[in-house]
């Protein structure tokens, strides 16, 4: 009697395990196998294509690129409102799967999104079709030609592994109390370079040759470390070749700053006087309102008005009584 039973209920096991891959195997794909169910329950989003690699982490509501930097929130809602509404033009048929499949593991973005550690949806996005009317798209092994009904032509103009393209532009943003130290170099004047640093319970002054100074301004001091909120660039450089760009950074160095904050997490920030005339790299006439600058480890030349970063750039004596 217990065998009967034990083979009774191994035969319902085997025949919902059969009727489940009919199913599989006989299904109509539709958009909602494509589609974000509910962005809020997406904390990370990591996309990658060759060696190139961003990640997007939610934390307290707000997004950051790399662990680091704000996000630029309208990018992220958009990028959720098109992947929660995609439009599945037509499915791939069995013939030009494992072909198109090939291609997008070879060649496409791959984008994870994550609930905690959990692995919410793996998509590979394609190359638009040549007839333009979809992106071919692999979601959990689901693989179709999607677009998003008129609202945008290519679905790969909505995501990049360039965190430039998920940042706003905010460089600095940091008060008083998430600083834990300041470095300043000033490469013309290297004896006005100086270092802020929090230690006992207050912040103290060091000159060039890290001699602590026990004489100095602490209005101007707390005034300076209130200017490193809301820091932001212009735009980025896009009209320089690669030898221009590499003699400026040779060649016109001109501050370098590094904030640490309360988590350790540093914030470089190399800037490079900016010649007048784009043809005569070498100049050095300088342009007076403009000023070039690379942060952390990114390859991007970026543009900064010096009205917005001006107030950072102290000299030593600025502090002294």
């Amino acid at each position: 009697m217990h065998k009967g039973k034990l083979l009774t209920a191994l035969l319902i096991v085997l025949i919902s395990l059969a009727g489940y891959y009919t199913y599989l195997h006989n299904k109509v794909l539709s958009s909602a196998d494509f589609c974000i169910k509910n962005s809020s329950d997406i904390t990370a989003i990591h996309i990658e294509q060759g060696k190139n690699k961003v990640t997007l982490h939610r934390k307290n509501q707000k997004w950051f690129v790399n662990d680091t930097f704000p996000a630029n929130r309208n990018l992220i809602k958009r990028y959720f409102r098109i992947f929660s509404n995609l439009n599945l033009v037509a499915p791939v048929s069995k013939q030009k799967a494992d072909s198109i499949k090939e291609i997008l593991l070879k060649s496409g973005l791959k984008i994870t999104l994550f609930n905690d550690d959990d692995i919410e949806y793996e998509y590979l996005l394609g190359e638009l079709n040549h007839s333009k009317t979809g992106n071919y798209l692999l979601c959990n092994d689901n693989l179709g030609l999607l677009n998003s009904l008129g609202l945008l032509k290519n679905l790969k103009n909505i995501v990049s592994v360039q965190s430039l393209f998920w940042r706003n532009k905010t460089v600095f943003n940091k008060p008083a109390s998430e600083i834990k130290s300041i470095r300043f170099k000033n490469f013309p004047l290297p004896e006005q370079s100086f270092l802020i640093k929090f230690e006992k319970g207050r912040f103290n002054l060091f000159d060039y040759k890290n001699n602590k100074i026990e004489h100095y301004d602490t209005s101007s001091l707390n005034r300076y470390l209130s200017y490193f909120q809301n820091i932001s660039f212009k735009q980025t450089e896009n009209n320089l070749s690669d030898i221009q760009i590499n003699y400026i950074l040779k060649n016109n160095k001109a501050y370098f700053i590094e904030l640490i904050d309360e988590n350790n997490i540093k914030y470089q920030l190399n800037l490079y006087f900016k010649p007048q005339h784009a043809h005569n790299i070498k100049s050095t006439d300088y342009d007076l309102n403009l000023i070039y600058g690379k942060l952390n480890n990114e390859k991007y030349l970026l543009i900064f008005e010096y009205y917005e970063i001006d107030p950072i750039l102290k000299e030593l004596n600025w502090f002294i009584k």
